[in-house]
């Protein structure tokens, strides 16, 4: 039987590269038992409500999701046009409640879905209630989250611990409270972190290599 790697990903759902990456671990499921926990990390709280125009904000945006096509067709992942850089606030909000009632993974697979796929403004709350009604959410749990102080306390938290990991950019992987890896990396680097882990259960290692590096 193959041992359960758990691993913490920092994210938000208007980050790229966390719907790569995410993608990229889960296509090492076929030789790891992976079981991933998505924390929603607030990427650009000031975001204006109805988004930021997203190309003035990031200029070169567009090189960028050229690249994101092209890497992420061997996952399946398709990218529309991007105009708009949602405020993900709520759509965190009600992430939590997911998280809350066991459908975490599919809320987040549902918003990244909306946003890089559809092209859909996730800050909205017509859209966040339209998402959330795809993996069984109801409208009245929707805006029950968005008003729910403890699902606020609960980003909170997240921040918090992202700062105890030393999280400054996501996507972060922290695998088994030990190595850490940030950003989209590639399978290969995933597997060398992971055989790492393996190897050192009983050797302490430390310090970075290749992006993946070991939490002291």
């Amino acid at each position: 039987m193959k041992k359960k790697i758990k691993m913490k990903l920092f994210t938000d759902y208007i980050c790229p590269w966390c719907y790569l990456g995410d993608a990229v671990v889960k296509n090492l499921k076929e030789d790891y038992d992976i079981e991933i926990d998505h924390i929603g990390f607030e990427l650009h709280p000031d975001t204006a409500p109805e988004g930021n125009d997203l190309l003035k904000q990031f200029p070169g945006s567009d090189e960028m999701f050229d690249y994101l096509r092209e890497r992420g067709k061997k996952y399946g992942l398709s990218f529309a046009h991007l105009t708009v850089l949602p405020n993900s606030r709520k759509a965190l909000l009600v992430g939590e409640y997911a998280k809350e009632i066991g459908k975490n993974e599919a809320f987040v697979s549902a918003m990244w879905q909306a946003y890089f796929k559809d092209g859909k403004n996730i800050g909205e709350d017509q859209v966040i209630v339209d998402t959330a009604g795809k993996v069984g959410i109801t409208e009245a749990e929707v805006h029950a989250a968005f008003h729910n102080k403890k699902y606020a306390e609960a980003l909170e938290n997240n921040m918090r611990e992202g700062i105890k990991y030393g999280v400054d950019s996501v996507p972060t992987f922290i695998i088994e409270e030990q190595v850490k890896v940030v950003g989209a990396r590639s399978e290969d680097i995933f597997k060398k972190a992971l055989e790492e882990l393996n190897a050192s259960e009983d050797e302490e290692a430390s310090g970075c290599d290749n992006g993946a590096c070991r939490l002291n």
